[in-house]
């Protein structure tokens, strides 16, 4: 079911469907969710070059022998 809405570029906003149309922050309160943000992202970082170099590990686990075999005298 489609319900009609001004701001919808078609007319019509499907059911569930939220529009926003006006955020205000303060900008100092934008400025602590941007420091947060970013501080959670180092510890994400960290994680996943963990994950990544297991993972690259385990491949040049399995193939890596055979690669360096054949250039190795």
């Amino acid at each position: 079911m489609v319900y009609p809405h001004k701001d919808s570029p078609t007319g019509a906003v499907p059911v569930g469907a939220v529009i926003l149309t006006e955020i205000q922050i303060p900008f100092w309160n934008l400025v602590g969710l941007l420091v947060k943000v970013s501080l959670a992202a180092i510890p994400a970082s960290i994680i996943l070059f963990v994950i990544y170099g297991v993972l690259w590990a385990v491949t040049l686990g399995l193939f890596g022998a055979g690669l360096f075999g054949t250039f190795h005298r």
